[in-house]
């Protein structure tokens, strides 16, 4: 599932952290790395320490999408990126960095 995910990630629309509020998430409905929680805590680290961004794969109503950008924080439901963008983690299917 994850190198079949890498492969399709050049056709994953890419959209601008600014429309991400626009979305409607649904559940990420495939097989999820078991090491989200682990990617997420470290791609906060690297947004807050470094100012580093990540690619972040989740699913909309509208199909997969992607965004690059930097992490600010995380909750037990959120990634929080600037501007008081929020995506559930429930809809995150892969962080890459």
């Amino acid at each position: 599932m994850k190198q079949n995910l890498v492969m399709q990630q050049n056709t994953i629309e890419l959209i601008a952290k600014e429309k991400i509020n626009g979305l409607t998430f649904s559940r990420n409905m495939q097989s999820t790395d078991n090491n989200l929680v682990q990617k997420l805590q470290n791609a906060e680290k690297l947004g807050n320490s470094f100012k580093g961004k990540v690619t972040i794969i989740f699913e909309t109503t509208e199909g997969t999408k992607k965004t690059e950008t930097t992490i600010w924080n995380t909750t037990s439901d959120y990634i929080q990126l600037k501007g008081e963008t929020m995506i559930p983690i429930s809809s995150v299917v892969d962080i890459l960095f």
